[in-house]
């Protein structure tokens, strides 16, 4: 009769003679480490080759899984750069369209350009018969010898401008002359320290210089103290020469 306990091996039998018990107790112990280990549990390779198929398969399809998910993800980055670089291609060949419309739509239709020039009063050490100025801004018009104003076009002119006049409470004029064509605006003395504004639309001539002169009407000490004039093109760019006069016609 045999037990295990605690890794060793126990034999029990009945008494034999003395050298014989002896032997016998020697070989089962001698034994015992080998019937140990037959006892462990063997490898499942060796016992349970279904269940070791099993785990292989299963881990073949998780493998198969993953490979699959893998793919997907990297088609579906594949695409998402491709659609993003579509977009951003179309995109800025819209943009190109865009300003392509508007570069021909400002040649098809010109923004007419400001044609003019803005003055100011200039003094002179010896007074002449005409007002002296120096230019603030102008285009197309021009200031020369300081008091004379050349008009390339004709057509209609706004004329403004802004007059500070010192005097005992009298009257001055102020005159624009082109030509046979005089423009006159009465300008009062004042106390205060402010311009008076006046303006009007006036028509004037091409190649003929336009001037500007200022007279007492009664007190001899009246005095222009600041004039600062604008005269500007109504029409654009429109431009009409003004027709030539033939009395033999």
């Amino acid at each position: 009769m045999s037990a295990f306990s605690k890794g060793i091996f126990v034999v029990f039998s009945p008494l034999p003679p003395p050298g014989a018990h002896s032997l016998k107790c020697v070989m089962l112990l001698t034994d015992a480490p080998f019937l140990i280990m037959d006892t462990k549990e063997p490898p499942s390779g060796m016992l349970h080759n279904h269940t070791a198929v099993g785990l292989e398969t299963r881990g073949q399809r998780r493998l198969a899984v993953l490979l699959f998910t893998h793919s997907v993800l990297t088609c579906a980055c594949a695409a998402l750069c491709l659609y993003t670089l579509y977009k951003v291609h179309r995109t800025e060949e819209a943009w190109i369209q865009i300003h392509a419309q508007e570069q021909l739509f400002l040649t098809q239709h010109e923004i007419p350009v400001d044609k003019g020039i803005y003055l100011r009063k200039y003094e002179i050490q010896n007074p002449s018969t005409y007002l002296n100025f120096t230019v603030t801004w102008n285009n197309t018009l021009k200031l020369e010898h300081g008091s004379e104003i050349t008009v390339p076009i004709a057509g209609p002119y706004i004329l403004y401008f802004c007059a500070l006049v010192y005097g005992n409470n009298t009257k001055g004029n102020l005159t624009l002359s082109q030509g046979r064509t005089k423009i006159s605006f009465e300008l009062l003395a004042t106390t205060e320290e402010r311009c008076v504004r006046q303006q009007k639309v006036i028509s004037l001539y091409e190649k003929e210089k336009v001037t500007f002169s200022f007279r007492n009407m009664h007190d001899p000490y009246l005095y222009l103290q600041e004039l600062s004039v604008g005269l500007h093109y109504l029409l654009g760019a429109q431009e009409f020469a003004t027709p030539e006069y033939d009395p033999q016609d």
